[in-house]
């Protein structure tokens, strides 16, 4: 079943948030790193130039409407801080 959001008036696509617990640092990085290279084809910009068109110029611009943030926090520091804590 699909839970459909109602929208938020921001731009972007909403985070996605790995919680860990119970675990130890080491683990929790061997993970993220991991996780961004399995994940790069998915939140890597794209250039900001059509498929197919001519680029005019060396510098190209980068489009991260399609991207997907990841937060990573421990369960201890969403208790402690909140879901609302700065990141």
């Amino acid at each position: 079943m699909a839970r459909l959001y109602p929208p938020t008036g921001r731009e972007g696509t909403p985070p996605v948030a790995f919680v860990f617990a119970d675990t130890t640092r080491a683990k929790i990085d061997n993970t993220i790193k991991v996780l961004e290279e399995v994940g790069h084809p998915y939140w890597a910009p794209r250039t900001g130039h059509p498929a197919g068109t001519r680029r005019t110029s060396v510098a190209s611009a980068l489009d991260y409407r399609q991207a997907v943030p990841v937060v990573v926090t421990t369960l201890e520091q969403l208790k402690e801080q909140g879901a609302g804590a700065a990141v």
